[in-house]
């Protein structure tokens, strides 16, 4: 029995985290010395990817047999997206490895996808991540829902 007890951690030790996060920015923020600390992760990836020499961003078709189909370059785009997006998501993901709580805030579905992705990781096996939908929201807003969330005042 002593066992047990030795691993359950008390929630006065337990290490928690809240997040505000969209496909652009994570606002990370956790208790240190009894008040609310925030640091930002951004995502380098460029909003609007152009190819070298090319002149403008329009759709091109291109005549593959009896019909019109996409050309290569949008694909090519696409894909270079979803990568950088994954890159950034990975990044995050290692800030969220020491804590055992993690409560993800945000609009559409970067947050979903980051929970998803910690869900294929095996060391995300024993952490509780909870995702809630917020709209835009200013440091002060961001603060008083991580202490909101945790139960905590400074």
């Amino acid at each position: 029995m002593p066992v047990l007890f030795l691993k359950q951690k008390s929630e006065a030790m337990k290490k928690e985290l809240a997040m505000w996060l969209d496909h652009f920015k994570a606002y990370i923020m956790h208790y240190e010395d009894g008040e609310v600390k925030i640091s930002l992760l951004e995502n380098e990836a460029e909003s609007r990817l152009r190819e070298p020499g090319e002149s403008n961003d329009e759709t091109r078709f291109v005549a593959s047999g009896s019909f019109m189909a996409y050309s290569g370059n949008e694909n090519r785009k696409h894909h270079i997206e979803q990568n950088e997006q994954k890159e950034f998501l990975e990044r995050v993901l290692e800030k969220m490895k020491p804590y055992e709580h993690i409560v993800i805030y945000g609009p559409g579905t970067a947050k979903d996808q980051l929970r998803n992705l910690g869900n294929q990781d095996k060391a995300f096996d024993e952490i509780l991540i909870e995702t809630f939908s917020a709209d835009k929201m200013t440091e002060n807003q961001m603060k008083a829902l991580a202490r909101k969330t945790f139960r905590k005042e400074k």
